[in-house]
């Protein structure tokens, strides 16, 4: 076996991530690890890497003992992987990107690179060739002189991935590839995954994307609250029943399900002037949905409403069927609604690590909870991990949004509500920050969704309310709203 996996155990505080696991991965395949959301599929990706040391338990890969070694020791021996949230150089091109991955095949110290020996002149010309082989195998030889950062996400999922191969490894991790592509885009991430392991190489996938799993595995590992719940072929985990009964207990939905939120005539008056009429709505859980409008709606005051800063005047709203129209806004963050204001909101003087940390005010007690959140906040957005200690208010204006969701994030949101995130950025920058919201969707965080860019908006959503003078006077699918004739005049502008 390649890869032997034997009583791996890792805890976080009282919360045990991976309970006991045992596995074995055969040279020469695509073997997947799939589970729902807080499995541990990553932590074990970040103990068989190094990155995290388990409590418990032995990793043997190639007959060598991995527990104890260094992420880069552990590279040395061969097995490289990508990262759920993309952990590139953006200001560096896509070759020297991945020339990065060459860096352990070559020999050269410090002191010769200073000194531009013949030596690390021949190896960064030998790099420069193995980064030209595999970016070509990736597709990716048209962007060879471009900036990363200038780039789109789907050729950014294949950047990661030529890094990790120009590493020549004999097992590739990779952890959610197809997260945040679109359905051409994963069929052909499904077709590289396919053709790395036809060149030799052990492939070990996570993936949410069960289509992809199934077209793409030879053998699947199923994972539940850490612990090991079937493994077996794509054909006999579909026909697993207990596989059956925990996605239909997690995934699906009874077929009259009772709203996450549940919002029943609601008005909201500023003054003489009333905001809101008679509004009512509805999300349910795991949904994106999208409410567009013009300036002037009502969508910011909505949202002002649902959170308390802005006291209804008559309805109701009920989060998970208890009523929260009256509570103030402290408690409403505890109820479990977070809201990313329109223009950010984030605290100039303080830091950024001091914004974040704010989030977790209304979850405090559980400092594990928060430093694990933080940790996931900075691989989510990995700038501001490198600005962790910067002045919030000298950020960009795309960093601060970026900040403003990690700040929600980490209020433990049961419903993100997100007031217009693509306000004032670039349009390279409002690309990303919907990507990052459709991904945080797929990760199971509930959005509901503010925003004049309708077409963003509803390309990602589930569904969408239309709003106009205070009142919802539309409310059907994203694609029915995409479509209808009088909606593309008015909001999406064709």
């Amino acid at each position: 076996m390649l890869l032997e996996v034997d009583g791996l155990t890792k805890s976080f505080g009282g919360v045990t991530a991976i309970a006991d696991l045992a596995f074995e991965v055969p040279q020469g395949q695509v073997y997947s690890v799939i589970g729902p959301n807080g499995a541990g599929k990553t932590t074990l990706f970040n103990m068989l890497s190094g990155i995290y040391r388990p409590d418990e338990g032995q990793v043997r890969f190639q007959g060598h003992e991995l527990v104890g070694r260094l992420p880069h020791q552990i590279a040395r021996l061969g097995l490289s992987r990508t990262f759920q949230n993309l952990q590139l150089f953006f200001n560096m091109t896509t070759l020297d990107n991945v020339m990065v991955g060459c860096h352990l095949r070559t020999r050269s110290g410090l002191l010769s690179a200073a000194l531009r020996l013949r030596q690390v002149i021949r190896e960064e010309q030998q790099s420069r060739q193995w980064a030209l082989e595999s970016m070509t195998f990736c597709g990716l030889e048209a962007y060879v002189t471009q900036q990363a950062g200038a780039l789109p996400y789907g050729v950014l999922k294949r950047l990661e991935i030529a890094r990790a191969l120009a590493l020549q490894p004999k097992l590739l991790l990779m952890d959610e590839p197809a997260a945040g592509l679109n359905d051409t885009e994963t069929l052909e991430m499904q077709q590289l995954i396919r053709r790395i392991c036809d060149t030799g190489i052990t492939v070990l996938l996570v993936e949410h994307n069960m289509g992809l799993v199934m077209q793409a595995s030879d053998r699947i590992l199923v994972l539940d609250y850490g612990s090991r719940l079937a493994e077996g072929t794509p054909e006999e985990i579909r026909n697993d029943r207990r596989v059956i009964d925990i996605w239909e207990e997690r995934f699906n939905m009874p077929s009259d399900p009772a709203p996450l939120l549940q919002v029943e005539k609601l008005s909201t008056r500023y003054g003489p002037v009333q905001a809101l009429h008679q509004v009512s709505l509805d999300v349910n859980e795991g949904e994106l949905v999208a409410m567009v409008g013009a300036n002037g709606a009502g969508k910011t005051t909505l949202l002002h409403t649902l959170s308390g800063v802005q006291r209804a005047s008559r309805g109701s709203v009920l989060l998970e069927g208890r009523e929260i129209t009256r509570l103030p806004s402290h408690r409403i963050v505890r109820a479990g609604i977070c809201h990313v204001p329109e223009g950010r909101q984030v605290f100039p003087p303080l830091s950024v690590e001091d914004n974040l940390r704010l989030g977790g005010y209304a979850v405090r007690k559980d400092r594990d909870w928060v430093e694990s959140e933080l940790s996931s906040i900075y691989e989510l957005f990995p700038i501001l991990k490198e600005r962790s200690h910067q002045a919030a208010g000298t950020l960009s204006g795309g960093e601060q949004q970026m900040l403003a969701i990690g700040r929600a994030l980490l209020g433990r949101p049961r419903l993100l509500l997100l007031d217009e995130p693509s306000m004032g950025l670039a349009p390279l920058l409002v690309k990303e920050i919907f990507r990052v919201i459709q991904r945080l969707n797929q990760q199971g965080v509930t959005i509901l969704l503010v925003e004049q860019n309708a077409r963003a908006a509803l390309g990602i959503a589930t569904r969408g309310y239309v709003l106009e003078t205070g009142r919802v006077v539309l409310a059907a699918s994203s694609e029915q709203l995409l479509a209808d004739e009088a909606v593309r005049k008015a909001y999406l502008g064709y």
